[in-house]
């Protein structure tokens, strides 16, 4: 068989966004100003979802973020059916322009591996309004079209389940899967 007609496995390349696809001016989310605002917007949001004052919006995220950690979203569904899908467009809709860092080169480098024949994916738990901001803001928003898998739904790396479900729904093993 010549080289020309070898046919290679299929193989799906999972990439992360923070700290894969770009950094955080600050270092690592944990330490970025996307953090500190999205605190300050959830505080707003709470304070004005459930009509309460500062202090008061202050104790409920102090309350959901100690049961929930960083799944924010996810507590204030559960204990006060705060819509997820509304919460996250008010709180997440940001210009990453000033917080982000991108990685030189990236568009290219994703444009080679799909040339290559791999097929590529984000896996985050940001949600897509973040996700769709952050992508368009590193010119690669359409290498990604139509696959983005976020945290909006109960789907999530932190909860595991999500790569289960997405090798499922892209019809691909483990074996042929690598995460970034």
């Amino acid at each position: 068989m010549s080289k020309s007609t070898v046919i290679k496995p299929k193989k799906l390349l999972i990439f992360d966004m923070d700290g894969t696809l770009y950094n955080f001016k600050q270092g690592s989310f944990g330490k970025s100003d996307l953090k500190r605002e999205i605190l300050l917007r959830a505080k707003a949001f709470v304070k004005t979802e459930l009509n309460r004052t500062d202090g008061e919006a202050d104790k409920v995220l102090q309350e959901i973020i100690s049961e929930y950690g960083e799944h924010i979203s996810v507590g204030l569904e559960n204990k006060y059916d705060i819509n997820r899908i509304e919460y996250f467009n008010n709180v997440w809709n940001i210009n990453p322009k000033k917080l982000v860092k991108p990685a030189p080169g990236l568009r290219s480098f994703l444009s080679r591996l799909i040339d290559e024949g791999y097929n590529i994916v984000i896996v985050s738990d940001a949600p897509k309004v973040w996700i769709a901001n952050v992508l368009e803001y590193l010119k690669v928003a359409d290498l990604f079209d139509g696959k983005i898998f976020s945290g909006e739904s109960d789907n999530r790396k932190a909860f595991v389940n999500i790569f289960d479900n997405l090798m499922k729904k892209l019809k691909f093993q483990p074996k042929d899967c690598i995460v970034v």
